[in-house]
């Protein structure tokens, strides 16, 4: 999160500059945390990766990308088999960013 709003921040500020004329300014980070609300996105999962995944963390018990294989691997109950778990998408906090942009401003009267 903190870098794409550094990205973000930088990209607003750069055109700004580039299309009016600013002396300077003034950025406002804000950060909030929540104890009492979980956002949490979809599960989406690409089942290639999950193989990948399963495979690289237990490199002795490969996982078949053919189907048969696959079918009877997700009916296999055994008790004390081996798991991973995984978490996508959760959110306990808020940001806000805040610009204020110090224009150039020259006129005589």
């Amino acid at each position: 999160m903190g870098r794409e709003m550094g990205n973000s921040a930088h990209s607003t500020i750069m055109s700004q500059t580039t299309t009016n004329t600013i002396t300077g300014t003034i950025v406002f980070v804000a950060n909030a945390t929540h104890k009492q609300t979980d956002v949490i996105a979809p599960f989406v999962m690409d089942p290639r990766k999950a193989v990948a995944a399963w495979n690289c963390t237990f490199r002795g018990d490969q996982l078949s990308t053919a189907p048969k294989p696959m079918f009877d691997a997700g009916l296999e109950k055994k008790p004390g088999a081996k798991k991973m778990y995984l978490l996508s998408g959760m959110a306990k906090s808020s940001s806000f960013v805040g610009y204020v942009h110090i224009m150039k401003d020259e006129r005589t009267e």
